[in-house]
């Protein structure tokens, strides 16, 4: 089993926090490499040069910021894994469990089918109830699933350019259903809250459209 890890970064999340997080991915051999897109090249901090300095780190920066969605579609590109992690740079565990526990749990209950595997919405807003991640297949994509997901790097489309920073999820989430697959949640684990670093007021804009788009061209 191969993990390639795809993460794009504007710096502004918790950076210790998420220095951490990518060496638990470093010290797991099951992960290969660590795809990292910086839209924000003119970024400056000691933390930096920390981080891509780490053993798994492979830095691809952009002239100017190219946003999640595209930056996903680059990091799969550029991927050797055979499963692709998708993670926001805020996305941390805050509970009894790292980043590999997620791993091992999705190692464990791969599907044959082609599935899709993200953190449930009660993951920002419940405690373990015990040690145990549980997995289900019956509640969907809810909000902040796109913060963590698995997906098999063969069964991956290109998600539009056109939609920017949302639906991306969504549009992967559709189209693992309409080819028989499933889409599973992660629960029983506490994580950071979600969305931290695009909840500025300067991304409504780009909210609006990819929401446009999104109905009026794909949510069919």
């Amino acid at each position: 089993m191969i993990y390639s890890v795809v993460i794009p970064t504007m710096w502004k999340s918790n950076l210790d926090k998420f220095y951490d997080t990518l060496q638990n991915f470093c010290e797991d051999d099951r992960v290969k490499e660590i795809i990292l897109i910086d839209n924000d090249i003119t970024f400056e901090h000691s933390i930096k040069s920390k981080i891509l300095a780490l053993s798994k780190i492979k830095y691809y920066p952009q002239e100017e910021n190219i946003y999640v969605n595209p930056a996903w579609n680059l990091g799969v590109k550029k991927s050797i894994g055979v499963y692709i992690i998708h993670m926001n740079d805020d996305f941390y565990i805050t509970s009894n469990h790292n980043i590999t526990s997620l791993i091992t749990s999705h190692h464990n209950h791969i599907n044959k089918a082609v599935s899709i595997y993200g953190i449930s919405t009660s993951c920002y807003i419940e405690e373990p109830t015990s040690n145990e991640i549980y997995l289900t297949d019956n509640e969907g994509r809810g909000t902040g699933w796109g913060c963590f997901f698995i997906i098999p790097r063969d069964k991956w489309v290109n998600i539009p350019n056109e939609l920017k920073i949302w639906f991306g999820d969504d549009y992967l989430t559709k189209h693992v259903l309409s080819n028989g697959g499933k889409v599973y949640t992660f629960k029983n684990i506490k994580a950071s809250p979600f969305s931290q670093t695009i909840s500025s007021q300067t991304f409504n804009n780009i909210l609006d459209n990819d929401t446009k788009i999104y109905m009026e061209k794909y949510d069919k």
